[in-house]
């Protein structure tokens, strides 16, 4: 199967859940809009009309004299002349009430929770800059350190801005025009048609960000420069990813169970084999040997022997769906889909749970945001968190978390190497084609600023090798990210 059909199968599935919740009920009762609402002005018209004329409630008013013969006593064809309305007695019909327009209410479900209806009445644009945020992950942090010796993936560090000007800057054109191609656009113009029909205002639940980063890969031997071909060659990406979020908050706990949902599709553009890894690597394991006096850990010998030395452009598209499963203000509990083509190629499904104090969706966890170099659950949070029911700056949350996933992997350049020559590089009987991921951690948030510990993350062997051992990878993370401004 060509590796682009992940794409479109995904999407063909997926969609037809969207389209399926695109009807959204109107409310019960007074504000209403519609004919039914029309018809209950009519009937209440002629109930007071007939009230009026003596009549009981409910029966419908007599015909009055309108015209030649409609009095007593007059002969049709005389012309002669009939009395006016009430001349002999007879009560005047009162004048029947033109019902007033109903002006249309904001369409949440009837049963929705008051989250989803807050979330709703704060809906509206996406601000021009929303957030900020820098994302930090090291294989000796936290509980990595405990297992961990500086290899398999052993940093990342990414910077992300968030806001309606990556829109305006034209920033999203790429990521607009691999939605086009593959029908994605489709499913981000539902949830905003949904949206529009839902409080009659511009979007809602839209997020546009720029992230900035940088992830290394290292085998188990740092203290040579001879190539190592019995373990996974050193390697480094450089990229720019550009994303679209799409979420629709509504929730229904009635017979329809409708739960909150979110797409994301990203592009990211990158370079292989750079040496800003090895630069870092270099003086960071400087400043630790020059701290405790010894001789390790060992500067990095091999990065000569890296996957497309000298330089290599790539690319990789990813679109994600998050939907929520069952949540209150202690917990959450969603499923996440993930299929990707480029230089990581292959599909990921999972879940995540939040248990404590809430006042976030649950697709604005950051427990792995990194993922674009790291090639673990790529999480759609930004950093605004500006999709509602939004989390307003001055709330206080703090909950734990755990994610995991299976990952089904067809390409992996970052040990396969791409079209240049790369000295080391592992031939794709050696990929294993079924991982395991996880994180687990906790998060602090107030007034904007948001903390989240990721305290273990790893992933299973990526590859075998005949006569070496497998080995888990893990590392630790921390993430900060400042929400700027409230939604609308």
């Amino acid at each position: 199967m060509p590796v682009s059909a992940f794409v479109l199968l995904f999407v063909v599935v997926a969609g037809d859940d969207v389209r399926a919740q695109s009807v959204v009920p109107l409310a019960n009762g007074p504000g209403s809009g519609g004919a039914g609402g029309a018809s209950a002005g009519a009937a209440s018209a002629t109930r007071d009309v007939a009230s009026s004329q003596g009549g009981s409630p409910g029966s419908v008013a007599p015909p009055t004299a309108t015209g030649v013969g409609a009095v007593s006593g007059a002969r049709p064809g005389r012309g002669r002349p009939v009395p006016p309305p009430g001349a002999l007695g007879t009560a005047a019909p009162a004048p029947v009430a033109t019902p007033k327009p109903v002006t249309p209410q904001p369409l949440t479900p009837p049963q929705a929770s008051r989250a989803s209806q807050e979330g709703a009445s704060r809906a509206g644009p996406e601000p021009a800059f929303s957030g900020l945020g820098i994302f930090f992950d090291q294989d000796w942090l936290w509980l990595a350190d405990i297992r961990n010796m500086d290899r398999n993936y052993t940093m990342g560090l990414a910077f992300q801005a968030s806001g309606a000007w990556v829109r305006s800057s034209r920033l999203s054109l790429v990521v607009d025009a691999f939605d086009a191609l593959t029908g994605v656009d489709a499913l981000h113009q539902e949830v905003t048609r949904i949206g529009r029909s839902a409080n009659r205002q511009p979007l809602w639940g839209e997020t546009h960000s720029v992230t900035l980063g940088n992830g290394a890969f290292t085998p188990d031997n740092l203290n040579t420069r001879v190539p190592i071909y019995d373990d996974r060659p050193y390697a480094s990406l450089l990229y720019l990813a550009i994303s679209h979020s799409s979420s629709n908050p509504l929730r229904d706990d009635g017979p329809a169970h409708k739960r909150p949902y979110m797409w994301r599709s990203e592009v990211s553009v990158g370079v292989l084999g750079l040496h800003v890894a090895d630069w870092a690597q270099t003086k960071i394991h400087e400043r630790m040997r020059k701290a405790s006096g010894e001789v390790t850990p060992y500067a990095p010998l091999g990065w000569s022997n890296q996957i497309s030395d000298g330089g290599e452009p790539t690319l990789k598209y990813m679109v994600s769906h998050q939907r929520e499963l069952s949540a209150s203000s202690f917990h959450d509990l969603s499923l996440y889909f993930e299929t990707n083509v480029g230089y990581y190629t292959g599909a990921a499904a999972g879940g995540a749970l939040r248990l404590g104090r809430i006042r976030s969706n649950a697709w604005s966890l950051n427990s792995n945001p990194i993922g674009s170099a790291n090639e673990a659950m790529s999480t759609p949070g930004e950093a605004s968190q500006c999709c509602p029911p939004i989390r307003r700056r001055r709330d206080f949350e703090v909950y734990g978390f755990a994610a995991g996933r299976a990952r089904v992997v067809a390409y992996n350049a970052l040990l396969q190497g791409q079209f240049r020559h790369s000295v080391v590089r592992l031939p794709a009987g050696d990929v294993e084609h079924v991982v395991n991921e996880f994180e687990t951690g906790f998060v602090v948030g107030a007034y904007g600023v948001t903390a989240t510990f990721t305290l273990l993350a790893g992933r299973t062997p990526e590859y075998h090798i005949p006569n070496v051992a497998p080995r888990v990878q893990t590392w630790g993370g921390l993430y900060l990210t400042w929400q700027l401004s409230d939604a609308p």
